[in-house]
């Protein structure tokens, strides 16, 4: 897949704040903070899907203003689905006999986090045409590769 101009500033504007936070990290020691980064990549992953799918003027707000609160849920699912796995991990780390509790836990928002992404992707489908729907799906399915790849 080639990369066009808006893909190469996307990833120059990524690898730059990533650079950016590595250099404040040295001089301060500490992380960035999870969200900034998160919301870096998600602006990325909006770049992205305005080029995949070619939206035209009309179709960039109506699909973002479907997508956007459905993806939020899918990055707060991810989060919680992240957190539990967090804390089952400090339990098994500690030898914690207790930890049937965590692993349901962690199942449960496994299966929430599974159920967001699987809504938001049928919410789409109402906004997209069919071939833009198909590409918005591989799009979903093969981000997180590509991020890391570029990255890389």
């Amino acid at each position: 897949m080639a990369m066009d101009s808006k893909t190469l500033i996307a990833l120059a504007i990524l690898l730059a704040s990533i650079t950016t936070a590595t250099a404040q990290q040295e001089d301060d020691e500490r992380p960035e903070p999870r969200e900034r980064v998160q919301q870096r990549i998600e602006d990325v992953r909006k770049m992205k899907l305005m080029d995949v799918l070619q939206l035209h003027d009309e179709q960039v707000e109506k699909f973002f203003a479907a997508y956007n609160p459905m993806q939020k849920a899918v990055l707060q699912a991810r989060k919680n689905m992240d957190d539990a796995a967090e804390k089952l991990h400090r339990k098994l780390r500690d030898d914690d006999s207790d930890i049937q509790s965590s692993v349901d836990v962690l199942q449960s928002a496994t299966r929430a986090f599974h159920s967001a992404m699987e809504q938001r992707n049928a919410n789409m489908k109402s906004v997209l045409g069919p071939k833009q729907y198909g590409a918005y799906l591989v799009f979903e399915a093969k981000f997180q590769d590509e991020l890391a790849r570029m990255l890389l």
